[in-house]
């Protein structure tokens, strides 16, 4: 038996967000407070990493909501920039002697440069394809709109047998060739 998914209602959109945001809430301020004080550096390190993952998971619950994604988008947006900032800012800082080596936070910052500039020419490819989507769809309605062409029509067209149409006529005030 086949099983025929529908799309959530705009309601579910909102219940989605909220649910993802609360957990992602709960699961940071947790991982920050359970820490005893020295971790607090690589706490924000962890917090940094898992907001980018629930980013990911916010732009992928978008497609649970075809009718209205906005809630998604925004939760996934707020995940990017805040993943994105914390750490930045924590690599960029200088971190307690016992937390981490110099190098290692300079690897850190470099990777999460290297993962922004990442994402921003994702992000760019996807703005563009998102911009080049209604001229196509114009096209796609317009060849829709068409009526078929019969396969009896089309192979006579292009069969050897069919005779050779005459060239198109000029436009008026123009030599032929």
């Amino acid at each position: 038996m086949a099983s025929v998914s529908t799309p959530v209602s705009r309601i579910a959109a909102p219940i989605v967000a909220a649910i993802l945001a609360v957990a992602a809430v709960v699961l940071m301020a947790g991982i920050y407070l359970l820490l005893p004080q020295n971790g607090h550096y690589l706490g924000l390190v962890t917090i940094g990493i898992l907001s980018l993952g629930f980013a990911g998971v916010a732009y992928l619950a978008q497609s649970l909501s075809a009718a209205n994604p906005a809630p998604q988008r925004t939760l996934a947006w707020a995940f990017y920039a805040f993943g994105f900032a914390l750490l930045l800012v924590t690599f960029a800082l200088p971190a307690p002697a016992y937390q981490l080596a110099l190098a290692w936070q300079i690897t850190g910052l470099v990777l999460t440069l290297i993962a922004l500039a990442g994402s921003i020419a994702g992000i760019a490819w996807r703005s563009r394809t998102l911009a080049s989507e209604p001229p196509r769809e114009v096209a796609r309605s317009e060849w829709r709109a068409r009526a078929p062409v019969s396969a009896f029509d089309y192979g006579t067209a292009h069969s050897p047998d069919a005779p050779a149409t005459a060239p198109p006529a000029s436009p008026p005030g123009s030599r032929g060739p």
